[in-house]
């Protein structure tokens, strides 16, 4: 009720222009009320994140242990479900003249906690990694604003699973660099093994010859 009626005054006014009045009288509530669940309108604003927050935290939560990369598909789908429990909700906080910041509040959180789980994947190449968990959060955001300014001819399902696709692709291209980089470096191990073991048998048909 109260996170409602502040994305609703964020599409008429600034955020500074908007005070704790304005949202009761919105929310058809009393100060009270207010001030029992929030300390300032900042707070409302952080609850709203928060809940981002902590779907994306469920979803990466929710990755195999096994996993080498991590499934985009897994996020975006509990991403999904949350959009769908209240469709108008975000359609009317993305259009907010604040959405642009939250955003990308919200993608930096997602990118720190990429970063915090990448020893757990099979990461040869860290700057490769960097550039893919930006690039595809980057581009998922601006795709879900498109969605829901209506630019693309998609349903939310579709939109899921092209991104799902699209993100798993890059991330199946970063697991062939990593491959590629574990083979070439058990290649050269072995290599090395081989010239110790022929340095070996060197040594032995020398001693055999001389007879020492």
């Amino acid at each position: 009720m109260i996170q409602r009626a502040l994305v609703e005054l964020l599409q008429e006014k600034e955020l500074d222009k908007i005070t704790v009045t304005d949202i009761v009288t919105r929310a058809d509530i009393n100060r009270g009320t207010f001030y029992a669940h929030y300390a300032d309108i900042s707070g409302v604003l952080d609850s709203i994140m928060e809940n981002v927050c902590q779907t994306i935290r469920e979803a990466l939560e929710k990755q195999p242990l096994w996993a080498k990369a991590p499934d985009a598909r897994i996020v975006l789908q509990h991403l999904q479900r949350m959009l769908e429990s209240d469709p108008e909700f975000y359609r009317n906080a993305i259009r907010t003249n604040v959405s642009n910041i939250v955003l990308e509040k919200l993608r930096e959180f997602f990118i720190e906690q990429m970063m915090q789980r990448e020893s757990g994947y099979a990461v040869r190449n860290h700057e490769q990694y960097v550039f893919t968990v930006r690039f595809g959060s980057g581009g998922v955001i601006t795709l879900y604003k498109d969605w829901f300014s209506g630019n693309l001819p998609f349903s939310l399902d579709e939109l899921t699973e092209k991104a799902a696709q699209a993100i798993n692709t890059m991330l199946a291209g970063l697991q062939v660099v990593f491959l590629y980089a574990k083979r070439r470096s058990i290649r050269l191990r072995l290599n090395i093994n081989d010239r110790y073991s022929l340095y070996g048998k060197l040594n032995v048909v020398h001693v055999s010859q001389t007879g020492l």
